[in-house]
This record gives structure tokens, C-alpha cells and sequence, in this order.
């Protein structure tokens, strides 16, 4: 394995730039100890005087060596006596989170807050040391050192594109799936290859940075990459047990990847030791860390959240007399005259088996709407985006208002080839026809996502995929249209938009 002691400090320089912000580059000092630390052949006390030269990482291994996982009744005092007693892998891969942490410290971005992110590191980091354990692998510290390493590449994400910081702040709840595609969509790339592709990483070992490459999609194999890289990824499925929305489809992300390793039954006994293990990590290490939940509590979270959900109340409605003979009327949303949520979601459930596609449409920036002009400027954009859907929605169509500024289009025997006509047109439109507004012309935009299905398929699914599309639509700058094709395809606990909107 070639670790190249100066080659990759050099390159690193080089390559140390992403989108024209300049990225520092890792010391030199950490290449030599990678180097030194990899070789069995070379002796431990050149390992220590390589880390006697950085006085920081001489605090850190000597209060590693002190620390209660390793004290003794003798106090360690100097670095090569701190060497000798930890082990050339512990001192590599203490050098690595010392080191790594040390290159990014300073990267920042207005919206993008890195006490949270070092708590989910850190989190990820314990995650993938308790893993490793379990599954018998034999150098958890290395574990550790890849869990902390291997999201700084949103720090690179957020530092090189500003505008996208804030939005890659909000995707901290998410599910480490549909995080990386957010990126993605918000960036034009991941925070795996912005980390590689930064040169932060030259002076790691192969292995390392093979596992950070493919965390989020590890692939068969016995080496030594391919075993952290799965490691890493099942950490990264855990932690989102404690962090991530919704919490369901988590904790079954988590056991699959777990049950992969050979861990089945496992989750909650590893989000209880992991909330131990962070806390002491966190004082250990000087990263604020706030209460960490058990498995318990996270349950009870999950519990309450869908308690919350179901108990909203639906969008108020006009009632209209049954006449005798005839069905009971459609229920009505009081301000547009659009169906409500209900309605839409028994036609979507009556869609099942047959063809069809479901629009989701947001209108943009509407709270700006109503803090510069009032509530009632908004209620008018309302009813104005209401009357262009049902305008465009076309025979058979449903159009609902499904939240407060969200509406819904279900298009029974449509294919996505129609429906993307359809949601491309209802886009153009608003933009299109300013909306009078006492003495002024508001310009309305909309975000529109979309997905299609064939006939048997799940109409909760098919909703799902498109209230996603919706969401990458608006995060990669709104006004614009996303269909489910656009992205990986997305499971979800239920339908989003309807469990906004009524439960």
C-alpha cells in the first residue's frame, strides 16, 4: 500500500481548491506519521518523534494515553512514552482526527452551523467504533477516524458554494440517502467526492479514503476498504436512528445494514451505548455535544411526531347539502374552491390499479408575500394559483389545496410524458401573469415536482416520489420542475403531503 510521504502534500496543494475558495491543505506531518505508522518495519520511536514536532497533536496523544480507557497508576508524560504505550494504529488514527479536524476548523459559511455538524461527526464517529467491535474488525480506532472524517466533505460542500449553505444545513435531519442526492441537486455533487476531489485527503491511507469514496453505496469485497467502507456506512445508517426523520424508515435502513454485518436485533442496544458513548466522547474531546437520546426516547419521539401528525385538523371547507338521490358533494376548500385534502386522498386511494401521475406545487417565498403585503395580498395569491391549476388541470383531473401554500394535481390515465407538459405549463403560468394587488404586480413563482406510475401501482409511493421531487425542486432554487425520474428513487413512511396537511 503506498501512503507517499511528500507526493500527496504536494498534490494536495494543487488540488486544495474547490469552486475558487481556497481549502487549507493537510501539514506535511501527517503524511510522515501515515507512512511511519503503516510500516511494521520501522520503528515506534521514530513514530513519536515524528508527532513530538506538532505541538497539538502532542496534547492529543498525551491525553489519550491519560485518558480512562488507557490510564495507568503511572502518569504517561512524554509523546514517545504515550507512543509506545497506545500502539502505532491508535497514534494514526488519533493523528488523523487531530489532524483533520484541525484542516477544516476554519471553514465556514453564513447558514451552515458546525456545532451540530461536529455533534453528528463525532456521533457517526462512536457509531462506527461500536460497530466495529461487534463485527470483530481490528482496528476500531481506525473506524473512529473514518466516521469522523467521512461527512467533512458538506463542510467543503457549504464553504465552496455560500448561497447552497443553508440548505445543506437543512438537510442535517434527513436520511443519509436522501441527503447525498439533496447535495447532489443543490451543489452538482456529493460530499464524498467534494472531500477526495479537495486533496484534504491525499495524505490518508488507501483503505480510508476507498471507504469514504463508498460509504453511501459500499460494494463487495474482502479488503480491508471494503470492510470500512461497510463499517462506515451502517455507522452512518445508525447515527440517523438518533438524528434523522422519518424515524421509521431509519430504524429500518439501520437493522438492514446492521443485518448485513451479521448484527440482527441489534439497533436499540447500539443507540443506548451510543448515546453513552457520545456524551463521554464529547468532554473527552472538547465537542459540544447536547443529551443524547436512547432508544426509548427515540420511539417516544417517533410516537409523538405521528400523534401530532394525525391530529391536525384538515384545511377548513364549505358543506353543501346532500340532495336526495344524488352522492354526497365534494367537500370544498373554503378560500380556493379547490377539493381539500380528503377529497384528494380518496381519489388518489381509488386511483390504485390504474395509471396515473401526481403533481406537487409549492408556491415560493410565500411568507415574504404576506410579511411585505398582508394576509389578505396572500390569500389573493392563493386563490389566483388555485384558479390557474384547476384552469390547466384539465378534464378528469383532481386539483386539491393540500397545506397552506401546497397544492396537488392527480391526473387519472396520465403518463409522465403528458404530466411533465402539464407541470411544465402550470410553472410558466404564474410567472408569466403578475397578480394585481392594489398598486402593485405581484410576480408569483412555483416549484412543481411530479411522478408517474403504471397500472398496480402504489398510489401512497407514487405521491411520495413526487412531494420528493418537489422538495430537490425547491432547494435547487425553486421555480422550476422535478419529476421522480430526475432523482433515485425514494421510499417513504407514508404520504408527506398529505401527513403535513391532515394526517
Amino acid at each position: 500500500m503506498d501512503h507517499r510521504d511528500g507526493h500527496s502534500t504536494r498534490k494536495s496543494a494543487q488540488q486544495g481548491r474547490f469552486q475558487g475558495r481556497a481549502l487549507p491543505a493537510p501539514p506535511v506531518l501527517l503524511a510522515r506519521v501515515v507512512s511511519i505508522a503503516g510500516d511494521p518495519d520501522r520503528p515506534l520511536q521514530e513514530l513519536g518523534r515524528a508527532c513530538s514536532q506538532d505541538p497539538g497533536l502532542t496534547v492529543e496523544l498525551l491525553r489519550a494515553a491519560n485518558s480512562a480507557r488507557h490510564a495507568s497508576a503511572d502518569p504517561v508524560r512524554s509523546v514517545p512514552h504515550a507512543v509506545v504505550k497506545l500502539g502505532a494504529r491508535v497514534v494514526r488514527s488519533l493523528a488523523i482526527t487531530y489532524t483533520m479536524r484541525s484542516a477544516v476548523a476554519d471553514l465556514n459559511a453564513p447558514g451552515f452551523h458546525t456545532a451540530p455538524f461536529w455533534e453528528d461527526s463525532l456521533r457517526r464517529a462512536a457509531a462506527a467504533a461500536l460497530i466495529a467491535e461487534r463485527v470483530g474488525y481490528d482496528d476500531p480506532h481506525g473506524a473512529f477516524a473514518l466516521g469522523l472524517t467521512q461527512d467533512l466533505g458538506t463542510l467543503v460542500l457549504a464553504a465552496g458554494t455560500p448561497a447552497a449553505a443553508e440548505h445543506l444545513e437543512g438537510l442535517r435531519r434527513r436520511p443519509a440517502k436522501t441527503r447525498i442526492e439533496a447535495e447532489r441537486v443543490l451543489t452538482g455533487r456529493d460530499h464524498p467526492s467534494a472531500l477526495i476531489e479537495s486533496g484534504l485527503m491525499d495524505a490518508l491511507p488507501e483503505e480510508l479514503i476507498y471507504a469514504v469514496r463508498h460509504h453511501h453505496a459500499p460494494e463487495a469485497g474482502d479488503s480491508r476498504g471494503h470492510q470500512l467502507a461497510r463499517i462506515a456506512h451502517a455507522a452512518d445508517l445508525l447515527a440517523d436512528v438518533v438524528q434523522a426523520f422519518p424515524k421509521s424508515r431509519c430504524i429500518g435502513s439501520a437493522e438492514q445494514a446492521l443485518a448485513a454485518l451479521g448484527l440482527e436485533g441489534q439497533v436499540a442496544a447500539l443507540v443506548d451505548q451510543l448515546a453513552e458513548r457520545v456524551t463521554a466522547l464529547g468532554a473527552e474531546l472538547s465537542v459540544e455535544v447536547g443529551e443524547q437520546p436512547t432508544m426509548a426516547s427515540v420511539e417516544a419521539a417517533a410516537r409523538t411526531v405521528y400523534a401530532g401528525l394525525v391530529s391536525k385538523a384538515p384545511p377548513p371547507v364549505l358543506k353543501t347539502a346532500p340532495t336526495a338521490g344524488m352522492a354526497p358533494p365534494v367537500r370544498r376548500d373554503r378560500l380556493t374552491g379547490l377539493d381539500t385534502v380528503r377529497a384528494f386522498r380518496q381519489r388518489l386511494v381509488a386511483s390504485q390499479g390504474g395509471a396515473f401521475s401526481v403533481l406537487v406545487l409549492d408556491i415560493d417565498h410565500f411568507k415574504r408575500i404576506n410579511d411585505a403585503f398582508g394576509l389578505a395580498a396572500g390569500d389573493r395569491v392563493l386563490r389566483e394559483v388555485a384558479r390557474q391549476l384547476q384552469r390547466v388541470a384539465g378534464d378528469g383531473a383532481l386539483a386539491a389545496r393540500i397545506g397552506g401554500e401546497e397544492f396537488a394535481l392527480l391526473m387519472p390515465g396520465s403518463d409522465a410524458r403528458a404530466a411533465r407538459r402539464v407541470a411544465d405549463h402550470l410553472r410558466r403560468v404564474p410567472a408569466a401573469t403578475p397578480i394585481p394587488w392594489q398598486d402593485e404586480r405581484l410576480r408569483v413563482t412555483v416549484s412543481v415536482g411530479g411522478a408517474s406510475t403504471g397500472a398496480g401501482g402504489d398510489p401512497e409511493r407514487t405521491l411520495a416520489a413526487a412531494d420528493h421531487a418537489l422538495h430537490a425542486a425547491k432547494r435547487s432554487g425553486r421555480d422550476k420542475v422535478l419529476w421522480q425520474g430526475d432523482l433515485p428513487e425514494v421510499q417513504s413512511d407514508a404520504a408527506p403531503p398529505l401527513a403535513r396537511a391532515a394526517g
